[in-house]
């Protein structure tokens, strides 16, 4: 292991996110230290295996043919952008990531990496938000029912009471 090498790996190690490089054929080359946790495999389980073991069977179809078409065209639609998926753990959970992809050359090779956020967390936190602003919303219609409800009730005595404020004075008169 070269120097270089050797400190990518402490630095790609220190990254939080799970980052993998797969080569065209979509087999996974190498794999960071939060890769393991994230997803539960060893790294000799990862490498020379498949990406697709890391996804939910729906997303298998459509990363094939992406894949296909990047190896023709060299276009990728999604490189360099943040897009959200879902990913699968060892033991089969499906769980929320945030998906960034980039490509580079080693050795006259190139290779694309993925740096896999999981945004479990946010994604519960985004759910919770709107419950509460769902229940916020029912609260207003009821205190906006609960207004109009006082409001009417109040009317007919005040008019009554006016009312006879009217008869007071007219007798005074």
């Amino acid at each position: 292991m070269t120097d270089d090498t050797a400190l990518s790996k402490v630095i790609l190690d220190s990254v939080i996110d799970a980052v993998i490089t797969i080569d065209h054929s979509g087999i996974i080359r190498d794999a960071n230290r939060a890769t393991i946790t994230q997803f539960g495999y060893a790294l000799d389980e990862l490498i020379g295996s498949d990406v697709t073991m890391l996804m939910p069977e729906k997303y298998v179809s459509a990363h094939t043919e992406a894949l296909r078409r990047y190896r023709e065209s060299g276009e990728g639609r999604i490189f360099g952008k943040a897009v959200e998926l879902e990913a699968r753990h060892r033991d089969g959970r499906v769980f929320p990531i945030e998906l960034t992809l980039g490509r580079f050359r080693e050795d006259g090779v190139e290779l694309l990496t993925g740096v896999l956020r999981d945004i479990s967390e946010r994604k519960s936190a985004e759910r919770e938000l709107a419950r509460q602003a769902r229940e916020l919303a029912r609260s207003n219609e009821d205190l906006n029912q609960f207004a109009y409800v006082v409001s009417h009730d109040l009317k007919a005595p005040l008019r009554a009471i006016s009312n006879y404020a009217s008869f007071l004075h007219e007798d005074l008169a």
